[in-house]
């Protein structure tokens, strides 16, 4: 059993999105030149990050000193748990979540975790799988840009935060609060998802199967790091999806061209079996 949000993209951000690359041109481009058409009179809302960390951070904002979600779960046939997730400045997600059915049998237990470089899981007493990720190559690449060009990532990165900020304003859309945290509603069909956006973080999710509500928003939370490393034994399944060329992606960025990584700005939210 699989319940996956990763494919669910908030209005606003889509907005933002569209805004950013329909700027874009199929011309030739010289990364050098554009940057030399920026003056210092523009304004744009970030410095230019120098690492590779640091550019995550630029690209996808996380509250600082991260934060600590704990939800309440239901399912068909009376299975119900709960789930934490952690959230971690620099795209690191910690998700573990355990589940019992009707009689109070626990046959739903797991972790999933997230970092720039890596997804794994692990479900029950499976070998852990994980999937390589691609924003720590991107974050690399674009550290290795020259500063003229570094600079135009960080210009047109700022101007995408401004117009998803727009958006919102001329688009809010229909928004719910869970504890005490506002969210916004999207509804496909049966489904319905509420997503903070800034983190890109589920607060509820509702179908005709399942109900995950967050009822606790711990800000800052104390935890170990450690939680986010790769167990011993983890592999990566043959049929891993490639990550693709990550210079080429920074430099796509570089013309405000963000199409190549819009998967990144997609919340996820998951439950595994622990069945096969």
């Amino acid at each position: 059993m699989v319940l996956s949000l990763a494919g669910w993209l908030p209005r606003s951000l889509a907005l933002g999105l569209g805004l950013a690359t329909a700027a874009c041109s199929a011309r030739a481009f010289d990364p050098h030149a554009a940057a030399a058409e920026i003056t210092p009179t523009e304004p744009t809302r970030f410095s230019v990050p120098s690492t590779a960390d640091a550019f995550v951070e630029q690209l996808l904002p996380s509250p600082a000193g991260g934060v600590r979600l704990v939800y309440d779960v239901h399912g068909p046939l009376g299975l119900h748990g709960s789930m934490e997730m952690l959230a971690w400045p620099g795209n690191y997600r910690h998700q573990r979540w355990s589940l019992r059915n009707a009689e109070g049998e626990a046959p739903f237990e797991g972790t999933w975790v997230q970092t720039p470089r890596v997804q794994w899981s692990r479900s029950g007493n499976n070998p852990p799988t994980m999937v390589p990720q691609p924003l720590g190559a991107i974050a690399d690449a674009y550290a290795a840009l020259p500063a003229e060009v570094r600079a135009l990532v960080a210009y047109h990165v700022g101007q995408w935060h401004a117009q998803v900020e727009l958006g919102r304003e001329k688009h809010p859309g229909e928004t719910a609060t869970y504890a005490g945290q506002s969210c916004l509603r999207n509804r496909v069909a049966s489904h319905e998802v509420c997503v903070w956006e800034d983190p890109a973080l589920v607060l509820a999710y509702r179908s005709e199967a399942f109900r995950v509500e967050v009822r606790s928003l711990e800000p800052a939370p104390a935890f170990d790091l450690e939680l986010f490393e790769v167990p011993e034994g983890a592999q990566i399944p043959a049929d891993a999806p490639r990550t693709g060329d990550p210079r080429a992606t920074a430099l796509a960025l570089a013309r405000g061209d963000f199409a190549a990584i819009s998967s990144l700005f997609r919340p996820a939210l998951l439950l595994a079996s622990t069945e096969g």
